[in-house]
């Protein structure tokens, strides 16, 4: 290398050669520099957050500079309203515009150029020289816009001068060295200036714009739109900002309630908020003239050095030390001021020099300001925070030994964990059923670097407790312990532990993902650093949350989206078994061994990687993210964290999995605004409408809740559910105003507020008559059902007649939100209504409880801006001594206990010198005695003021799940009822709508029937000896309609329900064999009718039916909706009454009516209050008449017998017998008889359970072999039997015999009329005997509630004698059956359900074997034929 010469080692630059040699000292650096936690403007969120960024200082300055030059122009000229900012990052251009007065294009007579010309493209020219001027601009050495043209290919300015009325255009290229002559145009318009340059890329290291720094520049962008008056609007390419002052920039930032809090103020030229951080560091965020201070300066020490003093004479108070800087780092500061002439010590104007004797203005923090900011979280942060320091102090002066044996309960120590504790892992389970599991992993890895340890419940939230309750939590200094961590000790690796990694095992479940969440919580608010320094130190175990087999095919899923996403991309999931593993300790230690085995797939490590970590733990666990959290509840939508992975993000984790728990929290404990209910109720009663039964028969709440886990996929403890349960059945005073489940026994009382109820297996409930006409069952159709584990379960909500949610009230406190919805009187709310349908004034809603004596006292709260209601107890009083108060009544959930504590209280502190107790379990009744005196004084304060009579009904938080099923607040219970209204109203549309499709559906399908009938009734249709193909074929050509099997609309689109499926299967007919293809299924309603069925008498019959379809269809299509809403008013207005008069009697009577004694299992249908036995007598003849008339004429008289009985005996006789005939196998032939003429003697046959058909019948003779056939025509409602095979009713008839006996002797063959039925007969059993080869089986049923649980019992074969025809009687029961039920026979008061079978004269056929019906031996009555079916 040759020697420099003098004139290469010395030289002379311009000023330009020289700013762009050494470019620092005039606009900062040029190199891409790292900039941690910077703030930028987040167009998704629409507010600010923290980032980490790369980008030059030094081409943001720039920017900076023409921006700013815009801002100024307002402090000029105040007739300026817009700045335009455009960022072109695709073309590298960038352009600033701004109106009002600007530059004056006119000619400087000096330097004889144009004044912009001048200003923008030569150095060291400004305004601002005149240091006797006080400016508050943010230019003030002359370099600024020179700056940019300096550092830029291309700059261009356009100006108008309105003065002159000429516009300017100048253009200068080459970093300034290069410029074309101005274009001068005399025109007229508005004042502007624009700005447009290229930056010079090349000078800052880049190619193009990139992302960060725009991110910066358009965040300045921002910055000036707060900064700048109201009245001035700022657009960034082509869209205005929604920022009019500093107040709205502020919000922001995740500020909380400060603004609302008013811990703002404008005084003079200054605007100041302040705020706490979460940062644990000084936040500031500060404006001088609107230039960007980001390191702060004299304006922001002046601030915080009022507040730092304030705060510490506070504290002093409260007898705490807090040096300043303790406090100063709690603080974040806003600050938008103008100072005059500023300095700032560089060019780049980051930091203001400027002493505070020469602002210009003073500012002095106004008390109000302050105590809004300590009556925040301030002092409580800074007192924890010095609390924390002593603790810390405490850690480093008191250590124990190092690498001490831990002994504690329940603790499994790694073996190795003081040679190689990095390698050696502490495993952290939910509960000891988990810990198990985890050691019978072990068996895999070993134990010398393994540990466990079982954690009791969730670990405390430590973020925001007090270092007290923190000391004294358990769990948390356990875990300490076992670590060997020291609070306040920065852990850079993990060399100090005991154990060198943390996992958590934990449920897959919601639950299970906030115990994680709380573990990162706890080691990232005290050991940030483990998590930041040391990667793999913090990890989660993963276990399966639903498994699915297919044969020797199993598939894992570690969360419920996973699942249901592969279900939505498998059409054949249903065909998968599936397995909810709610908990650890549903694997068993096989399957632990393989998840051990499988160690690196079950295994996932939490990474924190800074900033957006930090958030999201702090989003989550800091009380100060109220409303931030609430956001992050309600716009959160599932999705799937993948598991699929070595690790996950903190942020990930949190939005991904946590927000799961958090949305499910808020579901569990917030009621939908249709139906009042959260999840578990919801599921409770889909369950007990889907139960047969249950609204006459009871069952266990034990059993209920069983049932309910079953059948609606419920995956939590059944102690929670069946305490839900019992809630729902509460009717006590402040309970529910609608109980929709009947309480029969000790449900709980007002004594405790229902804590006083028995436990769940000896309790007992049923719907009450409420439920169904609440929840009519036409609307069952219309619901959206959910589905889960490939079950049909509960709809996302029920729409009943009126809100429940009124009715019955709610609190609930979920995550980030919380409710408190009062009772109201289902009464006012039926009237409110049917004002809104027929249009008329609406009633006033106000809070009103059941049984409660002072609902006409309950007002709203008279204070301005009150959103509650005051409700008042009752005193009076007593006696003329005036020493002797009464209490009768208390403010709505007050519960006498309590109250009773309450006046102990007064009793220790003599106030009162005793007291009696009068009260029941529904009513309230102290007695008190007090001195005159003290009643004097009481009295003048206020008997209900001194006796706490007096409570507040809050309505201020009326938070729900809108119909949508997102979470909404309502202002008022009218905006309630309002949205429950437009739902309501729609849903009977499709009420409507959906009956119309069902009735068109009949009549088209009866037309089909009658064509078919009389095509093959005439013979130009043949049916018989055809091929399937060809029959389906001509159909197709006759153009009949075809109409496939319907889907259930009651289940989730792609589920099963399980119960339901079954019944279709054993109701369907036509469908079996061959018939399994679709087309033939389709037919079904024709080719399924039964050969006796094709008669001229059955064409009569459907034309009666279709005529009467065609009427019902034209009533319900003239009938509106709403009058459709006002007819099930009406019926629910008359049942209420109804059940509030049968309730209060029975309240006022003391006795609790019983209905059905032993309800649920196995119990038998007992007799009410009748001794008198119900006799019976169905005698079959030898002479049996040969046309189907003479069996509609029997048909005919048993009808006009029935309708003489009461309406009670004919409801329970066709109930018995409806749950008998579900025990038998074949269709009821007492409905074969009507379609076969020449074959009546089946038909009386039938009805007793045989069959004697011919040998050449295509259908098998009926049996008491078949027990689970299903009736398909059942009693209509006037007690008549309809022999149609449609879809009439079921037929009544008489039931299955229970035993087969041989008869000792023949009857005589005539028929004898049936005995008057008495008023309340007795049932008993019944027994027949036959000597039939097909005859040998047993079928008894017992009554348990449930229509289908009947059994067939096998009995000995009976030898065969001679047949000959013989009549058949149906007996009473036998002595020993008497003596098995002699303890019914005792039972008074009980009324029953056994059926009255009709008189038949049923036909027999030749070949019929003779039969006879043994006579029960009773001993109560020789003569009365008396029967009761089990």
């Amino acid at each position: 290398m040759s020697k420099k010469t003098i004139e290469q080692t010395y030289q002379k630059k311009t000023q330009l050669e020289h700013i762009l040699l050494r470019p620092d000292s005039y606009i900062g650096s040029t190199e891409t520099a790292e900039h941690k936690n910077a703030w930028l403007f987040d167009a998704e969120t629409q507010k600010m957050v923290r980032k980490d960024l790369h980008y030059v200082p030094g081409l943001y300055k720039i920017f900076d500079e023409i921006l700013v030059n815009a801002a100024d122009n307002r402090q000029r000229d105040n007739s300026m309203n817009m700045i335009k900012v455009d960022i072109n990052q695709e073309e590298g251009v960038i352009s600033v515009w701004n109106n009002g007065k600007g530059i004056p294009v006119e000619m400087h007579a000096e330097h004889n150029m144009w004044v912009p010309e001048l200003v923008f493209g030569h150095l060291l020219t400004s305004s601002n020289y005149d240091d006797e001027e006080k400016k508050t601009t943010g230019g003030r050495n002359g370099y600024g816009a020179k700056l940019t043209n300096i550092f830029s290919t291309e700059f261009v300015v356009k100006t108008y001068d309105s003065n002159s009325g000429k516009s300017l255009k100048k253009t200068w290229t080459n970093n300034m060295q290069n410029t074309s002559k101005a274009v001068i145009v005399d025109t007229k318009g508005i004042d502007f200036t624009s700005v447009t340059f290229k930056p010079d890329l090349s000078k800052f290291g880049l190619t193009r714009l990139d992302d960060d720094i725009v991110a910066v520049m358009k965040k300045r962008v921002w910055d000036i739109a707060g900064c700048t008056d109201k009245s001035l609007k700022v657009k960034l390419n082509g869209v205005q900002l929604p920022v009019s002052d500093f107040k709205d920039y502020v919000n922001l930032y995740p500020v909380g309630e400060a603004i609302k809090n008013q811990q703002i103020e404008t005084v003079g030229r200054w605007t100041v908020c302040v705020t706490t951080n979460p940062f644990h560091t000084h936040q500031h965020c500060s404006f001088v003239n609107s230039i960007w201070t980001s390191k702060g300066g004299r304006h922001v020490d002046s601030i915080n050095d009022q507040i730092v003093s304030k705060v510490t004479e506070k504290l002093k108070k409260k007898k705490i030390d807090a040096k300043p800087a303790m406090i100063k780092n709690h603080l974040w500061v806003f600050i938008n001021t103008l100072i005059e002439n500023p300095a700032f010590d560089s060019q780049t104007k980051e930091n203001m020099t400027t002493p505070k004797t020469k602002f210009g203005s003073v500012y002095n923090v106004s008390d109000k300001l302050l105590d809004a900011l300590c009556k925040g979280d301030l002092l409580q942060k800074v007192m924890d925070n010095h609390a924390m320091q002593a603790d810390k102090d405490l850690n480093n002066k008191v250590k124990g030994k190092k690498k001490e044996r831990v002994s504690m309960e329940k603790y499994e120590q790694a073996n190795r964990w003081r040679q190689e504790p990095q390698k050696c892992t502490l495993v952290l389970t939910e509960g000891d059923s988990a810990k198990s599991l985890a050691i019978s992993g072990f068996s895999i890895v070993g134990r010398d670097y393994w540990g466990v340890f079982p954690l009791r419940g969730k670990l405390l939230n430590v973020r925001d407790a007090a270092p007290s309750v923190i000391l004294k939590n358990q769990e948390v200094q356990n875990v300490m312990k076992i670590l060997g961590l020291r609070v306040g000790t920065k852990y850079m690796d993990t060399s100090q532990l005991n154990y060198g990694h943390l996992m958590i095992m934990a449920d897959q479940d919601h639950d299970g993902s906030h115990i994680k969440g709380l573990l990162v919580n706890f080691v990232h608010h005290f050991w940030p650093e483990l998590l930041l320094h040391c990667p793999g130190f913090l990890m989660q175990f993963i276990t399966p949350i639903v498994k699915v087999t297919k044969g020797p095919n199993v598939k894992s899923f570690y969360s419920l989206p996973e699942y249901r996403q592969w279900q939505e991309s498998s059409p054949d999931y249903h065909t998968w078994k599936a397995k909810y593993y709610k908990g650890l300790g549903t694997s068993r230690p096989q399957e632990a061994k393989e998840y051990f085995a499988q160690l690196d797939r079950h295994k996932i490590l939490f990474d924190y990687n800074g900033a957006e970590d930090h958030e999201a733990i702090l989003l989550a666990f800091d009380k100060s993210k109220i409303e931030d959290r609430k956001a992050w509840v309600t716009r959160s939508r599932e999705e799937n964290l993948d598991f699929n992975v070595s690790s996950v993000s903190v942020a990930d984790f949190v939005n991904k999995e946590l927000v799961l728990f958090s949305r499910a929290d808020c579901e569990r404990s917030i009621p939908n605004v249709m139906d009042g209910f959260k999840p578990s109720q919801r599921k409770i009663l889909f369950c007990c409408f889907k139960k047969k039964g249950l609204e006459k028969s009871e069952i266990k709440v034990a059993q209920l809740s069983g049932y309910v886990s079953e059948h609606s996929a419920y995956h939590h403890g059944e102690a929670s559910l069946q305490g839900t349960i019992i809630g729902m059945a509460q009717d006590f005073c402040g309970s529910n105003n609608i109980n929709l489940l009947e309480p029969s026994g000790q449900f709980g009382t007002r004594i405790t507020g229902g804590k006083d109820a028995s436990q769940p297996r000896y309790l007992f409930t049923k719907l009450t008559p409420l439920a169904r006409a609440i929840f009519p069952a036409h609307d069952d159709e219309l619901l959206d059902y959910k589905e889960d584990d490939g079950l049909s379960v509960e709809p996302h909500w029920y729409a009943p007649i009126i809100p429940m949610v009124l009715v019955n009230g709610c609190r609930g406190i979920g995550t980030g939100y919380a409710t408190s919805i009062p009772n109201h009187n289902p009464a006012t709310l039926i009237e409110w209504i049917r004002c809104r349908i027929k249009g008329k004034e609406l009633p006033q809603l106000i809070p009103w409880y059941r049984d409660f004596t002072n609902n006409d006292r309950i007002r709203a709260r008279e204070e301005e801006g009150a959103a509650s209601f005051r409700c008042y107890g009752t005193i009076r009083e007593v006696g003329s001594n005036n020493t002797v108060v009464n209490i009768t009544e208390l403010p709505v959930e007050k519960w006498t206990e309590d109250y009773k504590n309450f006046l102990e209280g007064l009793l220790k502190e003599e106030i009162i010198h005793d007291f009696q107790e009068y009260h029941t379990d529904v009513k309230v009744d102290f007695e008190i005695q007090m001195d005159p005196a003290t009643l004097q004084h009481f009295r003048e304060v206020g008997l209900e003021e001194k006796f706490k009579l007096r409570s507040s009904i809050p309505v201020s938080n009326l938070v729900c799940f809108d119909h949508n099923g997102s979470i909404a607040k309502y202002d008022s219970t009218k905006d309630i009822v309002e949205e429950f209204y437009q739902v309501r109203s729609e849903y009977y549309r499709k009420r409507k709508d959906l009956l119309i499709d069902k009735l068109t559906n009949d009549c088209e399908k009866l037309k089909n029937m009658v064509r078919f009938v009389t095509e093959v009734v005439s013979g130009s249709l043949v049916v018989m000896k055809r091929k399937k193909k060809d029959m389906l074929g001509d159909l197709k050509t006759r153009k009949y309609k075809a109409f496939p099997p319907e889907v259930k609309r009651t289940i989730a689109k792609g589920a099963v329900d399980y119960d339901a499926q079954g019944e279709d299967d054993e109701g369907e007919e036509g469908a079996q064999g061959d018939d399994a293809d679709q087309s033939s299924r389709d037919y079904d309603y024709l080719l399924g009718m039964k050969i006796w069925s094709l008669t001229y008498e059955k064409i009569e019959e459907l034309k009666a039916q279709l005529a009467k379809k065609e009427e019902e269809f034209n009533i319900l299509y003239k009938t509106e909706p709403s009058t459709m809403w006002l007819r099930d008013l009406d019926n629910l207005e008359k049942v209420h009454n109804a059940f509030e008069a049968k309730r209060k009697k029975a309240l006022a009577e003391g006795v609790v009516k019983v209905e059905k004694k032993g309800g649920g299992d196995g119990g038998k249908v007992k007799a009410k209050g009748q001794k008198a036995k119900q006799s019976l007598r169905l005698q079959e003849s030898s002479h049996v008449p040969k046309q189907s008339e003479k069996a509609k004429k029997l048909v005919e008289e048993y009808a006009t017998k029935q309708a003489k009985e009461s309406d009670l005996v004919k409801k329970r006789e066709a109930l018995a017998l409806k749950r008998l005939l579900k025990g038998e196998k074949e269709e009821s032939s007492v409905k074969r008889a009507k379609k076969e003429p020449d074959m009546d003697t089946q038909m009386t046959l039938a009805s007793m359970g045989f069959s004697s058909a011919s040998q050449d019948s295509a259908d098998p003779p009926l049996s008491p072999k078949a027990p689970k056939a299903k009736a398909t025509s059942p009693a209509a409602a006037d007690g008549t039997i309809d022999l149609d095979m449609d879809d009439d009713p079921p037929v009544r008839a008489p039931p299955a015999p229970k035993t087969m006996k041989k008869p000792p002797a023949a009857r005589p063959a005539a028929p004898k009329p049936p005995p008057k039925p008495k008023a309340s007969p007795k049932k008993k059993k019944t027994s027949v005997e036959s000597d039939d080869e097909s005859d040998d089986s047993e079928v008894s049923g017992a009554d348990d509630g449930d229509d289908d649980d009947f059994e067939a019992k096998p009995r000995p074969q009976r030898s065969t004698r001679e047949r000959k025809p013989v009549t058949y009687t149906l007996a009473s029961d036998s002595s020993e059956d008497d003596e098995d039920n002699s303890d019914d026979n005792d039972d008074d008061n009980d009324d029953s359900d056994a059926p009255a079978p009709p008189k038949k004269k049923a036909p027999a056929k030749k070949a019929a074997p003779k039969k006879r019906l043994q006579k029960n031996q009773s001993d109560d009555d020789d003569d009365d034929d008396s029967f009761r079916f089990d």
